[in-house]
């Protein structure tokens, strides 16, 4: 157990001249049990227009936030409450989110579980060098977040730098035509930018299908902690297709997956190994194209398909019209007396059909709200 004697945060108001990339609007997730440096912390990230994820003071709250919110950077204090965070910091290593560590013990202590690359401040520390770390580690989420460990790893931080930036271009072109739009433009101004990197977006697309087969017809609170356990079990890469294979049936039944649920996973790790399912065809591909594809894995819909093109791919097309929600928001925006049916709900979009993966995640936000006044 690391020995460390409480320190205070430094403030200084002074902020950096100039940033080496831009982090308005990031996730930033603050881990720290010591209350004041806590709220110092969060000040400080606040001032740097970025969006603070917590404090959370415990390493099971953090494990929690990471799990549910997925930030884009983390801010995570070595030692919480006489627990160290080393499980957190595997945990957003095989997320691949960044991460600055916190310290008020020498760096040297840190030993072999603290990675050359990752960032270390000691505490005390000032804020200037808080934020210009901050800058650093935003600029690594567009080389770190989605490389997958493996000899694949150059052409899926490609794949990922291009889809991200495809996305904005697309994101901004959907929000443009539904700016003045008499249905979703009312919509954009009351929920907002839509967020398509909350539950995939940090994803592989293996490890997103993994997730989507845990998730299914169960609680998620109960997926979450399934979920969490199964990431456990491969500490150093994250799931992988040949890993998934070689994990005995065993260990997998312990993280509290089905014997249904494991026949999908390794079917989906065989066919991701032998070829039948091909990634590196995707930027080529139409999503209807990649839907097929999809398919051919036990246990994936195509509900599952199109979520995996929303929130992974970035696909800005999607429409799911198999999903209750969906329905449930066509027939509240457009005032219809009953669910539409497939063919309703595409003749409505037609005319936005280039931008159904937004107003699907506006059509979301309806159903919510009609939850909940239930």
């Amino acid at each position: 157990m690391l020995q460390c004697n409480p320190v205070a945060l430094v403030w200084s108001t002074v902020m950096p001249k100039k940033a080496k990339f831009p982090i308005a609007g990031f996730r930033v997730l603050v881990v720290e049990d010591e209350p004041l440096i806590a709220h110092d912390i969060a000040e400080c990230v606040t001032k740097a227009h970025c969006k603070v994820i917590g404090p959370a003071y415990t390493l099971e709250q953090a494990l929690k936030l990471a799990h549910d919110i997925l930030p884009d950077i983390a801010i995570v204090d070595i030692l919480l409450r006489d627990k160290e965070s080393y499980p957190l910091l595997e945990y957003l290593r095989t997320m691949g989110i960044p991460f600055l560590i916190l310290t008020g013990c020498p760096i040297e202590a840190l030993g072999t579980r603290r990675r050359d690359s990752e960032a270390v401040i000691s505490k005390p520390f000032d804020v200037r060098r808080l934020i210009n770390e901050l800058h650093l580690l935003a600029e690594r989420t567009f080389t770190l977040r989605r490389r997958p460990l493996g000899q694949d790893g150059d052409f899926v931080v490609s794949l990922f730098e291009s889809v991200h930036n495809a996305d904005m271009q697309n994101l901004d072109a959907s929000l443009k035509h539904f700016s003045k739009h008499k249905y979703f433009g009312p919509l954009l101004k009351k929920h907002g930018r839509p967020d398509f990197v909350r539950y995939h977006g940090k994803m592989k697309i293996f490890s997103a299908i993994m997730r989507s087969i845990i998730y299914q017809q169960i609680s998620g609170h109960a997926a979450r902690a399934i979920h969490t356990r199964f990431i456990a079990l491969f500490p150093k890469t994250g799931p992988t297709p040949e890993l998934l294979l070689k994990l005995p049936t065993k260990k997998l039944r312990a993280a509290g997956l089905s014997v249904m649920k494991i026949e999908y996973m390794r079917d989906a790790a065989r066919k991701f190994k032998d070829g039948t399912i091909n990634e590196k065809r995707f930027p080529k591909m139409t999503s209807e194209e990649i839907v097929d594809h999809l398919v051919q894995i036990k246990g994936v819909g195509v509900w599952t398909a199109h979520m995996l093109l929303i929130f992974t791919l970035f696909r800005p097309d999607v429409l799911p019209t198999g999903d209750l929600a969906i329905r449930k928001g066509f027939q509240k925006v457009f005032g219809l007396r009953k669910e539409p049916t497939h063919a309703q709900m595409e003749k409505l979009a037609n005319e936005w059909r280039e931008h159904a993966s937004v107003a699907s995640w506006y059509l979301w936000r309806v159903a919510d709200e009609l939850k909940l006044k239930k």
